[in-house]
């Protein structure tokens, strides 16, 4: 556990978990018309259903509608809010929020404002749905990662009317998500009626991550560990120049077992440059060296420790939701970036037993 590794006396810690559950909350968009009416009715029965259990922590999105209502909720009960967003607030509050009505996009500003973190992806370009569904999978994993740490019990709320299939998205795919991780969520009745799924099915999918090989003054090697890469593992890609050293993988899980062979392989040829794990900006659809080169760890080089395999928080969020699997890391705090991006969380992760190679 994190607590152990940085010598720190987790009695008091894992009791003080005992006592708070981390929730996961999830639902439907408020329509243009839904009557006001029934948002409060609705806001009511959320208040009712979170005062049933001690929540301390709650992992979402501020969409107007159920996730405002949730958020509000939390905040008043004095739990502690994560959020997650698919694009930059300004674009989220014009996708998600603005259809509400004014006043809804003050409420997103308030919780916003008293989130203890945000957590943005640089999914603008994605497709609504899509993005959004991604959103909630960072979150699950986001959620969940907390309680497996802390040793908190988990579950969801979702504010939803249950007659949407999963292949809808939107909540129902986030439930099914959850379920599927062997987890339980109460569903609170919604009041107003629903926005229209996407035309076509929108099944769950990992999104995809990248790898970059940071600080490594050996670009000569660049070739041999391109080639290592590919020979094992599908869909790696250097579709940018050389010197950029990043890979394109088609899933977290994936990007997890290159790192660790790779940098297996590199340890043996007496080389310690580091290893980034993050998420990719787009799908797989997208050229390659546009995904790459978009990258937030490609764009802004977070400087990493030598010899180390690091990762993002977003991208242990979704590699939990992809394998189910809580992977052993380590903060290592608010790492320097070469690009225009402040200091952002690093996790130090050890792979050394978990993958053959």
């Amino acid at each position: 556990m994190i607590g152990r590794a940085m010598g720190i006396e987790t009695a008091t810690v894992l009791a003080n978990a005992a006592q708070g559950t981390v929730i996961h909350f999830t639902g439907h968009l408020v329509m243009p018309d839904s009557a006001s009416e029934d948002v409060a009715a609705t806001a009511r029965a959320i208040e009712r259903q979170l005062a049933r259990i001690p929540i301390r922590w709650g992992h979402g999105s501020l969409a107007c509608g159920s996730d405002l209502l949730v958020a509000e909720t939390l905040l008043r009960q004095g739990a502690e809010l994560t959020v997650v967003l698919p694009c930059a607030p300004e674009d989220f509050v014009d996708r998600s929020v603005k259809q509400g009505g004014r006043t809804w996009i003050a409420r997103f500003q308030r919780c916003l404002d008293g989130a203890h973190r945000v957590i943005t992806m640089p999914w603008d370009k994605v497709d609504r749905p899509l993005s959004f569904a991604w959103a909630d999978r960072i979150a699950i994993g986001s959620a969940l990662r907390q309680a497996r740490e802390l040793e908190a019990p988990a579950t969801q709320f979702a504010v939803w009317n249950e007659t949407t299939p999963a292949e809808g998205g939107g909540t129902a795919l986030a439930v099914a998500e959850w379920k599927r991780l062997g987890q339980t969520s109460t569903s609170i009745p919604c009041r107003w009626h629903q926005a229209q799924g996407v035309a076509t099915p929108l099944a769950a999918q990992p999104i995809p991550a990248v790898m970059i090989g940071t600080d490594d003054p050996e670009s000569a090697s660049m070739p041999a560990d391109d080639a290592w890469v590919k020979a094992r593992l599908p869909l790696a890609s250097i579709a940018i120049a050389p010197a950029e050293r990043a890979w394109l993988f088609d899933s977290a899980s994936t990007a997890m077992k290159a790192a660790a062979l790779l940098q297996r392989q590199r340890i043996r040829a007496g080389r310690r440059t580091p290893l980034l794990l993050d998420l990719a900006s787009s799908t797989l659809d997208q050229p390659y060296d546009r995904i790459l080169r978009e990258s937030w760890a490609v764009a802004n080089r977070p400087v990493t420790p030598e010899g180390t395999i690091a990762a993002t928080d977003s991208f242990l969020a979704e590699s939990l939701v992809a394998t189910g699997r809580h992977w052993r890391n380590t903060p290592i705090g608010y790492a320097p970036t070469r690009g225009p991006a402040p200091p952002t969380p690093l996790y130090l992760l050890d792979l050394s037993e978990d993958w053959e190679g």
